[in-house]
């Protein structure tokens, strides 16, 4: 991440203090405003291989969520914009679909970012936020990111079916793991930094990045082939510190808790 996009980061965090008064009222969900941010972005080998680290990603080639460590500056900057009608703070990371049409290689890279679609839904509004990544003028990889603005009170929460999951493969993932992770991926949501952070924000602990979750789960499964696409439902908070189940199947992965009976994320990869 370039020292420019640090600074956009961080203006926008400020701005995200100011745009608390949002409240979407009278926004058109027919017909909104296209908001569209794009950056060249500076790939560095140095950073790759932290990144890579962290995830515990031992392949040769670039992990395929390595984008989202350099394009957070990008997503601030679309929720910040003028036209986005909620306030930043408390938008919810839902689901994600990562498509990956070729390995990832070093070159000039170009990021595109742009919020064209608005759903309603019981319990809020779902924003729909797609990135576009092109090397040396060919695109290379896209990502849909799914946010969700609760808005509704009173929505009773889905109830999901008893389940009872056995894997040998475990997790441990320290307390600070996600401050770690923050500060690689540029991605410093309070939530993730630690208990008092989190607390300010009306958590208990401190929450694992779900693209963390996403990135370590890729890493484990070893028989990727490309082209292919991920998709991924944060179902879930992992509160730091944790022990978790990481399960494979033959068509994608999923994270347990420790004792089986709770999802925390399902991926799907086709």
């Amino acid at each position: 991440m370039t020292y420019s996009a640090k600074f956009i980061l961080l203006q926008n965090f400020c701005k995200s203090v100011f745009n608390l008064k949002k409240s979407g009222k009278n926004f058109n969900f027919e017909s909104p405003e296209v908001i569209s941010k794009s950056a060249k972005l500076i790939f560095c080998s140095k950073e790759e291989k932290r990144f890579c680290r962290i995830v515990h990603w031992e392949r040769q080639e670039i992990p395929p969520t390595y984008p989202y460590a350099l394009l957070t500056h990008l997503h601030f900057a679309l929720v910040n914009d003028k036209n986005f009608p909620f306030p930043p703070f408390g938008l919810i990371h839902k689901k994600e679909c990562i498509e990956c049409l070729a390995p990832l290689i070093s070159g000039i890279w170009n990021m595109t970012c742009r919020i064209d679609t608005y759903r309603q839904v019981d319990n809020g509004v779902e924003i729909e936020i797609v990135s576009e990544l092109t090397i040396d003028n060919k695109l290379f990889w896209k990502s849909t990111s799914i946010a969700l603005k609760k808005t509704g009170s009173g929505v009773p929460a889905k109830k999901h079916e008893p389940i009872s999951v056995t894997s040998d493969t475990h997790w441990k993932i320290p307390r600070y793991n996600g401050l770690a992770y923050g500060l690689i991926s540029n991605n410093v949501d309070p939530i993730h930094l630690s208990k008092f952070t989190a607390n300010l924000m009306g958590h208990k602990q401190a929450i694992m990045h779900g693209m963390w979750t996403c990135a370590r789960g890729l890493s484990e499964y070893k028989n990727l082939k490309y082209p292919f696409t991920v998709n991924v439902k944060f179902i879930s908070p992992i509160y730091l510190p944790a022990e978790v189940l990481y399960k494979k199947e033959d068509n994608g992965f999923g994270v347990y808790s420790l004792d089986g009976k709770r999802v925390h994320l399902l991926a799907e990869i086709s």
